[in-house]
C-alpha cells in the first residue's frame, strides 16, 4: 500500500476563486423587488441602508421604541464605503 503525500490535491474547480469574468460573478441573480417582497429583506443593516446607499442614525433601528420619529435623511455613501460598514457590522455581530 503507497502512503499518501500531504498536501495532497483532492478536488480543483474549473475557474479560480474570485474570477469575475465567470458568467454568474458579472450580474446580480436577484433583483432588489424580489428581495425585498420574496424574502422580506427590507431592513438589512443597523448602520446603513444599502438600497439608498445611506447611513442610519439610532432612530432608524426598528427595535428602538423612537423609530420613524426623527425622518432626517443619513448621508450619502458609496458603493465601497456601504460595503465596509456592512462587513464591519457583519464581523461585530
Amino acid at each position: 500500500m503507497a502512503l499518501a503525500t500531504f498536501p495532497l490535491n483532492i478536488f480543483t474547480t474549473q475557474r479560480m476563486f474570485n474570477d469575475y469574468g465567470a458568467d454568474d460573478m458579472r450580474y446580480g441573480d436577484i433583483c432588489e423587488r424580489r428581495m425585498k417582497n420574496e424574502f422580506g429583506l427590507t431592513h438589512i443593516s443597523n448602520v446603513v441602508d444599502p438600497w439608498s446607499m445611506t447611513r442610519l442614525h439610532p432612530f432608524h433601528n426598528p427595535q428602538s421604541r423612537f423609530a420613524g420619529a426623527y425622518a432626517k435623511p443619513g448621508e450619502k455613501l458609496s458603493p465601497l464605503e456601504c460595503a465596509r460598514l456592512l462587513f464591519a457590522e457583519m464581523q461585530t455581530t
